[in-house]
């Protein structure tokens, strides 16, 4: 007997809005991920085009803002300077640091990274973690950073030698995947030439791999490793030996570069077409 599956609508009612309220008259924007809180009772949405992190409550079944603003149009450029980190422009993923429930963001049209401290009252106090204008540059200070349209980040459990916290991005635009110590901003894997990375297809060293559009990432159970979506090549790929500069080496585990399609069966053969995001199947 074949298992019979059924799909359900969990939130939204099937219009494009910015309703809050009851999960399913509540309405969206384009959402574009979702992250779990660290007591399961609650999902936080990416919604992109509201510019917005949104909260479902489970116990009640009622979606909320949890931050960002509905006016949130992209306000960099030379008439503005640099917007509140208050404000996102189309937010293209959200995690969450399950060790602290400060909420991370992909500020994706600001070309930054957000991280969101709750406060008191269900309110969130949010400050820039890394990012300044658009651009591709590391920085010794996340302030001295530019990234151009990341889509992705993700914090590790495990801290480095001085304690402090470990975050990797997609810097998706840049074709590249960053990691952020403290306040420092590097080049884990792909291009970081100082306009805009390299793209392709190339397996080896990190320091020599070449991406195209990574958007999603994902940490192993052991933090050894990342598997990268790589949107542009159609592929999903993994990067070994965090931590270990040196040894540091990515390798494509299903997909043929550079070529769409739908297609099952071995991993070097299977095709995909504009893979988003991956997971863990526990």
């Amino acid at each position: 007997d074949m298992m019979e599956e059924h799909l359900t609508i969990f939130a939204g009612a099937g219009n494009v809005g910015s309703k809050d309220g009851d999960r399913l008259a509540a309405s969206f924007h384009a959402p574009f991920g979702l992250a779990i809180s660290p007591d399961g009772q609650s999902i936080f949405v990416a919604d992109d085009k509201n510019h917005r992190i949104r909260k479902i409550a489970l116990a009640d079944g009622v979606v909320s803002t949890a931050f960002g603003k509905l006016d949130g149009k992209q306000l960099q450029g030379e008439n503005y300077g640099p917007p509140p980190p208050s404000k996102l422009c189309r937010p293209h993923g959200v995690s969450i640091d399950l060790s602290t429930g400060d909420i991370l963001i992909p500020d994706t049209d600001h070309h930054r990274l957000i991280r969101a401290k709750k406060v008191s009252n269900g309110a969130y106090e949010a400050e820039i973690l890394a990012g300044s204008e658009e651009g591709c540059a590391n920085g010794k200070r996340g302030v001295d950073a530019q990234f151009r349209y990341p889509y992705c980040i993700v914090t590790c459990k495990k801290k480095d030698a001085s304690g402090a916290t470990i975050y990797y991005a997609a810097d998706t635009d840049n074709h590249r995947i960053v990691k952020i110590v403290g306040s420092k901003v590097s080049t884990v894997a792909g291009s970081s030439k100082s306009y805009q990375g390299d793209c392709g297809h190339k397996d080896g060293r990190a320091s020599e791999a070449l991406f195209q559009r990574p958007t999603h990432i994902l940490l192993s159970a052991d933090e050894d490793s990342l598997i990268v979506t790589d949107h542009g090549n159609q592929c999903i790929r993994r990067i070994h030996d965090l931590g270990r500069e040196q040894k540091t080496w990515v390798e494509t585990l299903a997909g043929v570069p550079q070529k769409s399609g739908f297609k099952d069966g071995s991993a070097s053969k299977a095709l995909f077409n504009n893979p988003y995001s991956t997971q863990w199947l526990e």
